[in-house]
């Protein structure tokens, strides 16, 4: 039990401090999000497992900056996705493509390979 409680905390509080970008960092499906509500669920349900005076088993510190790097991302994304949806699903397309692979670049420039 408290193991793999430890390790999950661990493990959400690394993953967001290493997500490339916001939609990453709030684990937005593969499409973006599809209502403003996709996006402050999301937050909601890791800033629960994040929050510094939830989390035990990680340091402390990286708990805290995990949670507000959690917290920017959603007010990037909410204020993005308010202001233009359609634009905000395009960039978290652009943000998700590799450019350096074939396939990355391909999905970039939106061509069929």
């Amino acid at each position: 039990g408290d193991v793999s409680a430890t390790a999950l905390e661990q493990d959400v509080v690394r993953r967001i401090l290493r997500a490339p970008d916001a939609f990453s960092v709030l684990g937005i499906q593969e499409k973006g999000p599809e209502a403003l509500a996709e996006v402050k669920t999301a937050y909601k349900k890791l800033a629960l497992r994040v929050h510094p005076d939830k989390v035990r088993s990680c340091d402390p510190a990286e708990a805290k900056a995990a949670f507000a790097r959690l917290d920017a991302a959603a007010k990037v994304v909410e204020a993005l996705f308010d202001h233009n949806a359609e634009i905000c699903r395009e960039l978290h397309r652009i943000l998700r493509c590799d450019p350096f692979t074939v396939k990355g670049a391909s999905q970039l420039l939106q061509l069929s390979s």
